[in-house]
């Protein structure tokens, strides 16, 4: 939450970090993978599921900056996970391909350097706005 001290701005700048990177990296560089999350819920359900073989991390919100994409590839993965909340209520419409534009745009940030997979719910698995880490493992 930004805060104002003594008329200065303090805020933490989303960009510039991955929710769980300190937690999950050793485990990230020995598996050489990484799902990317939305939220840092997400992070936390995936640590009930995998242990010490948490390969999550949380951008903390819907957008992928450059600066997030490096700090991924210096960890040494060979695979991205793109594992984003469901922000379309019918899978092969026009709401969920507009969706899916968004979501290419940022696997396309990693196409170039690792193998990169899209999560993606055709079958209803999952409810609007919902992660796919919510259902379980």
């Amino acid at each position: 939450m930004p805060t104002q001290l003594q008329g200065k701005d303090f805020r933490h700048n989303l960009r510039y970090n991955l929710y769980g990177y300190w937690e999950n990296a050793d485990s990230i560089r020995r598996i050489r993978k990484v799902m990317l999350v939305e939220a840092e819920k997400s992070v936390l359900q995936c640590e009930s599921f995998y242990g010490d073989n948490n390969y999550t991390l949380a951008v903390c919100g819907s957008n992928v900056s450059s600066y997030q994409r490096d700090m991924v590839l210096e960890l040494g993965v060979q695979e991205v996970f793109l594992a984003f909340d469901k922000e379309y209520h019918t899978p092969y419409t026009e709401e969920s391909d507009a969706y899916a534009d968004k979501i290419l745009k940022i696997a396309s940030m990693f196409a170039p350097y690792v193998r990169t997979c899209v999560l993606w719910d055709t079958n209803n698995l999952i409810g609007y706005k919902d992660s796919p880490t919510d259902k379980g493992r």
